[in-house]
Order: C-alpha cells, then sequence, then structure tokens
C-alpha cells in the first residue's frame, strides 16, 4: 500500500469510527482484511434484453453468505487505468448487525471495454475485484488494497422489464451502458455511510408491462403487514386484469389504472403499460381506503397521473382523494426521509438517451450514502411473463420472443443504483427518476429512527 492510500485510509479509519460511535449500530464489521474476494461470491453475467441479445450491460453480484465478512466490493478492469477503469465502485456487502437480511446485492456494469459493441458474446473477462472493510476514493486507492487480476467467466442474464409510462414504454432493444465516469466520493463525506431500509417487502413475478401495478401491489402489501390494523382487501398475487374473475389485488389495480390488456398477461403487442398515480388513488377510494391512507408524490420532469400531467409543486386530486405533492424537482433527502419514516415508496426510471429506451416503475426498499454520495436499493420483477410472434409484414425480421413462460426468472435480486443528486440521473441504470409516489397509513407512523434517537435505519416490520 502506497504513503497516499495508507493515509487515505486513515483518515476513512478514524471517520468511520467517530461515525459508528455516533449512530450507535456499525454498518460494516470491523474485522481488518483487504484484498481479493472468494471468486465464489461473484457472478457476473450479460443482460440479453428483449430484442438485443448479449449487450454491453452487465450485472454484478456478490453473495454475501460466501463473500463473508462486510466490508466493500471495487472492481476495475487493469487494463483501463483511471476513472473510466473503475467499473464497480463501493458495492456495500451490509454488516448482520443491520436490518439488511437479503442474501446477495447486485448492481450494473458497462462491459464496453470487453464486448467493444452490443451482440459480442464476453465469456470471460480479466478483471482486478477489490474487498475491503473501508469504501475508496479512487482508481488508485483501490490498487493500493492489494488484490490481484484474475480471469471471471460472464455468464447470461435475461431482462424483460417496462411499462412504467403509458402505451409504448416497453424496454426493447439495446440499452446504454452505466455510466460511473465522474462520479466523485468525498473522503470526509459525513454520513462516511448509512443505511435506511424496510425488511420484508414482497416482489411478486409480473406480466408483461405490468410494472406499475406491480409495484403498487408489493408496496401496499408490505403497508399493510408492517401496519396492525391497516387491511388491504385483496389478496396480493400473480394476476391479470384482462381475466374478469381474477381478484388479485395487482389484477384490481391493472383495472383501475385502466391498463389497456391482451389476449393473456405475457402478451407483449397487446399489453401497454400505464402511469399508476390516478390508479392508485382510484383503488383507495372504490375499496374504503380513503382517509386511512394518504398519497404524495414528487416530479422530476413531464409525467403524468395517466390522465393529466403533474406538477409537483401542487396537490394533485382525483377519486375523492389529494395527493400531496412533494416537489418538481428531484429531492434525494425527501425520499430518503419517506423511507425511514416506514412509508412505501414506487419510482420510476426513465432510460437514457432522449429519447428513451422505456421506463420501468419499481418499489424502492432501502438507501443512504456512503462516502457523501446517495445510493437507493430497488426491487422488481426483471423477467416479466412476456412473448411475441413474428410480424408477418416483416418476414425477414425475426421479432419474436419468450421469457419467463413459467414465472420463475427476476424477482430474486435488490438492486444497488448510485444516483446523481443534482439531477435524479440513476447512474447504474442510466435512467432519469422522474417520478416518485410514497404512501403511508393515516396517522403516519413514527419512523424507528426517530424512535431509537438515530436516523441510520428504519425498522418497521411485523409477520403478517
Amino acid at each position: 500500500m502506497t504513503p497516499a492510500t495508507s493515509r487515505a485510509h486513515s483518515s476513512f479509519a478514524q471517520a468511520f469510527g467517530r461515525s459508528i460511535a455516533f449512530i450507535s449500530i456499525p454498518l460494516f464489521a470491523s474485522a481488518l482484511f483487504a484484498g481479493n474476494i472468494n471468486p465464489s461470491a461473484v457472478s457476473i453475467n450479460q443482460i440479453d434484453y428483449r430484442g438485443g441479445v448479449n449487450s454491453v450491460v452487465g450485472e454484478f453480484s456478490v453473495n454475501y453468505s460466501t463473500a463473508g465478512s462486510s466490508g466493500f466490493v471495487n472492481v476495475l478492469n487493469p487494463l483501463v487505468t483511471g476513472d473510466s477503469g473503475w467499473l464497480v465502485r463501493n458495492l456495500p456487502v451490509f454488516s448482520g448487525s443491520t436490518p439488511y437480511n437479503h442474501g446477495s446485492i447486485t448492481t450494473r456494469i458497462d462491459l464496453t471495454q470487453f464486448a467493444l459493441t452490443n451482440g459480442i458474446d464476453v465469456g470471460s473477462a480479466g478483471l482486478l475485484i477489490d474487498y475491503d472493510p473501508l469504501p475508496s476514493t479512487s482508481y488508485i486507492d483501490v490498487l493500493g488494497n492489494g488484490a490481484t487480476a484474475g480471469v471471471f467467466g460472464i455468464g447470461d442474464v435475461k431482462n424483460a422489464v417496462g411499462g412504467g409510462g403509458g402505451a409504448n414504454s416497453s424496454v426493447l432493444g439495446y440499452h446504454s451502458a452505466p455510466n460511473l465516469v465522474g462520479l466523485t466520493f468525498d473522503p470526509l463525506g459525513i454520513p462516511l455511510a448509512d443505511l435506511k431500509y424496510q425488511p420484508g417487502h414482497p416482489n411478486v413475478q409480473a406480466g408483461d408491462d405490468q410494472c406499475a401495478p406491480m409495484a403498487m401491489a408489493n408496496s401496499l402489501q408490505w403497508l399493510e403487514d408492517t401496519n396492525p390494523g391497516l387491511d388491504i382487501p385483496h389478496d396480493h398475487q400473480e394476476g391479470w386484469g384482462g381475466d374478469p374473475m381474477d381478484d388479485s389485488l395487482v389484477a384490481e389495480l391493472d383495472r383501475a389504472m385502466g391498463r389497456t390488456m391482451g389476449g393473456d398477461r405475457g402478451d407483449a403487442d397487446a399489453n401497454t403499460g400505464v402511469w399508476p398515480l390516478d390508479g392508485k388513488m382510484q383503488y383507495l377510494a372504490d375499496n374504503d381506503l380513503d382517509g386511512k391512507i394518504s398519497v404524495k408524490y414528487l416530479t422530476n420532469g413531464d409525467t403524468s397521473s395517466g390522465s393529466a400531467d403533474l406538477d409537483g409543486d401542487v396537490d394533485y386530486d382525483h377519486a375523492g382523494q389529494t395527493a400531496t405533492g412533494a416537489g418538481a424537482v428531484f429531492d434525494i433527502d425527501w425520499i430518503l426521509g419517506e423511507l425511514e419514516d416506514g412509508e412505501d415508496v414506487e419510482m420510476d426510471l426513465y432510460y437514457q438517451p432522449d429519447p428513451p429506451d422505456g421506463r420501468h416503475y419499481v418499489q424502492l426498499v432501502g438507501g443512504g450514502r456512503i462516502l457523501g454520495v446517495p445510493f437507493l436499493l430497488h426491487t422488481s420483477d426483471k423477467v416479466q411473463n412476456s412473448h411475441r410472434d413474428d410480424d408477418p409484414l416483416t418476414p425477414l425480421v425475426d421479432e419474436s420472443f419468450e421469457f419467463d413462460p413459467f414465472d420463475t426468472e427476476g424477482t430474486g435480486d435488490i438492486d444497488f443504483e448510485w444516483l446523481n443528486p443534482d439531477t435524479g440521473l440513476a447512474l447504474n441504470s442510466n435512467a432519469i427518476i422522474d417520478q416518485v409516489i410514497s404512501e403511508s397509513p393515516i396517522p403516519e407512523p413514527v419512523s424507528a429512527g426517530a424512535l431509537l434517537g438515530f436516523g441510520l435505519i428504519a425498522l418497521r416490520r411485523r409477520s403478517k
């Protein structure tokens, strides 16, 4: 380790120690280790999109039980020096003393330096994967931790998402890779690391373009589970509003949101996406939940309720209810505050560049900051039940696909997302967070952070 790196890590240790003493609960274990991660703890996969196989976008996952002690994972391309070669940055492995109880964590990684272009299968890559108890601030800092490069296999993972913003919002074809260049960590950032996490969120299999109704259904079920006395009258399970006999929660939300339905829940030609706010408020009104659940919303650009343009600076009325406006610019502090207060939160990912490559609604389960940089944790079905037949008008082009016909894929991950707090750009997804909706029971819950006297973690959990 170079003297400069030693000094940097020394300042981390001092700040980390003070931070942990202040917030009382350590996010990360204090075991002294640095260097190579157990290779079996790492999984790297190249994303196959609908209509876009072998993309330059990958997923990088760490298995917590195999990784062992907690800390931070950084990935370098040893052949590309400097910021552009730092591919995964300070991906946290949270300590067991936090409420983070998921067995792994996943983030997106740019594979352009290995694939060069979309359509090329990347079977393996030479990488330096560093696992350190403290976060790093630069490529050089990671190099100084002592990890050595090795060759890691790269598999394949499917991705079929979308439907978060009305018709034509499916995610089809290739997507832009993450761009973390310019992501700057403050070695004296306060807090050095914190986490607000909500355990117990369900993540049920979704149909084609059903991300918005399913995000709302997942969150409403979690709200019921964590608030005794609140009754959501419909069972939360796989469902589809096109079946008139289906009275599942998501089917009821499908219909309340006015989603266009196809021949079945996986019909990618006829099922459409939808903006969810009108439908959520309609569902609450139809099921005697008005006056029992309050709704807030934040906008960051041009978005819709489903029937009207939204401006987060003003309240919005629909179905005899009012959604309170929380602002018309991205506000990470508001989002983290809602999570800490035990409110269920959903957000729309508006994929870039513009014109966009579709939209995808997800539910938030956590967030925080590391060295001053905010992050969010979200879940969704990343492989929706989705199928399409060839178009007879274009016989020379293969437009057919079938994704997850048995509803077994896509719901096992918690996705980690670095953010630009000024623009609302989710850096790993390369998507603007343009709409955020939160709900809470009336009266609103008192956050666990307030109850315990620190702002680290929202802890509201019970067995249903």
